[in-house]
């Protein structure tokens, strides 16, 4: 707490001054490096980012989702969180000194995923965002109490000429790959049952073929980043190690184990199925969080011990 310095306070500190002048010196020079030490943190950022290496920053966008990575001194984003957080990511990065990204990836056509997108794309007119053909489509999450569009904005449609549609599996460099198309439904998530696309007049389930993933390759190591992880994580770590040739050394990603909407977690016995087949899989490191519940997290954890960590907002990382 702090209060208003009385004239009494400065009479008092003078009389000491004369008395003991050393002392009242020291006590002015510890009094103006606090000053500027708390100015320089107040306007520096917390992070800093390494150049070499893989490091993974989950930025605070709130309920959405936003990763700032560094890959052997390139920058990218995946996902700009939801619309009311964009203008948080672009200061983000801009308080980190970075002038150029390389990439920004869409892992699919969520507003809490691409939300943020306009505020960036307003104020960078040179990264390619990268997301699926899908990503159009007409999404919505559909209750027994709402329906509500939950898809991209269509002022992104202004930005059309910066996106990059992918396809299948694409390679963006050497160390960049991402694929989409996930078969299988092994362990499908219920919290997926609230989430439509509209095709007429009809809300058929999503088939989730917006999504998309991002294997990121450096100094030996591969990372997955899988976004919310809609076509089950399993199905989707099957599809990765078939595109690597391995499994990933680390996967980042929300297991969509928690229905926001219906405020429910999905039942013990899928989420310990779920623990089981990654417990059984030559992943070193599991990083989740968002939409995976907190429920789900303690159980998961009980099942993989120090393999799963959680990535909460403002985390960081280094693969």
């Amino acid at each position: 707490m702090s209060r208003k310095v009385k004239k009494s306070d400065v009479n008092r500190f003078a009389g000491f001054a004369k008395k003991y002048p050393l002392a009242a010196l020291i006590i002015v020079v510890i009094a103006a490096a606090v000053l500027i030490f708390q100015r320089v943190s107040e306007n520096d950022p917390t992070v800093t980012v390494p150049m070499d290496g893989l490091y993974v920053h989950y930025i605070d966008v709130g309920q959405g989702d936003s990763e700032l990575i560094c890959c052997g001194g390139q920058y990218m984003l995946i996902d700009a969180g939801t619309p009311s957080s964009g203008d948080t990511v672009v200061e983000y990065i801009r308080d980190l000194g970075i002038k150029k990204l390389d990439y920004v990836v869409c892992t699919h056509g969520h507003a809490d995923h691409c939300g943020g997108l306009e505020a960036f794309l307003k104020l960078n007119d040179r990264a390619r965002v990268y997301m699926q053909k899908a990503v159009w489509g007409q999404y919505y999450v559909v209750t027994p109490s709402k329906c509500a569009y939950i898809g991209m904005d269509a002022v992104l449609k202004n930005y059309e000429d910066r996106f990059v549609l992918c396809d299948g599996v694409q390679k963006l460099d050497e160390e960049l790959t991402v694929f989409s198309a996930v078969p299988g439904r092994e362990l499908w998530s219920g919290a997926n049952d609230t989430l439509r696309e509209k095709i007429g007049e009809d809300y058929p389930r999503d088939t989730f073929c917006h999504e998309q993933d991002l294997l990121v390759t450096e100094n030996g190591k591969t990372a997955l980043f899988a976004g919310c992880a809609h076509c089950g994580i399993v199905n989707i770590l099957k599809s990765a190690e078939g595109v690597l040739g391995r499994a990933p050394d680390a996967v980042f990603a929300g297991f969509h184990l928690y229905n926001p909407s219906l405020g429910k977690s999905e039942p013990d016995e899928l989420v310990d199925a779920v623990g089981e087949k990654l417990r059984g899989d030559k992943v070193a490191h599991y990083f989740t969080g968002h939409c995976t519940g907190k429920e789900a997290y303690e159980r998961l954890k009980r099942k993989l011990g120090d393999r799963l960590g959680e990535m909460p907002a403002g985390s960081d990382f280094t693969v």
